[in-house]
């Protein structure tokens, strides 16, 4: 995930940008170590709610994982 912090940092200039991560340990290093905005959801139901509050336009995962495809259709 660092190799994503200066970009993301700089379309963070022009647009809304927040980092989320769903594991304790992940939120905790990110929170001490990343330029941008951290939350923390540990399930996709958290996750999907919180979505449904955000003007989300654009997705960027750091891994290909099975979880998190569940956000896809947002």
């Amino acid at each position: 995930v660092r190799q994503w912090y200066e970009p993301l940092r700089r379309l963070a200039e022009t647009h809304p940008v927040v980092v989320v991560s769903r594991f304790p340990d992940a939120t905790l290093a990110l929170a001490r170590e990343c330029p941008l905005p951290v939350v923390h959801m540990s399930t996709i139901a958290q996750l999907e709610q919180w979505l449904t509050t955000q003007p989300v336009a654009m997705f960027v995962y750091v891994n290909q994982n099975r979880e998190n495809f569940s956000t896809l259709r947002f």
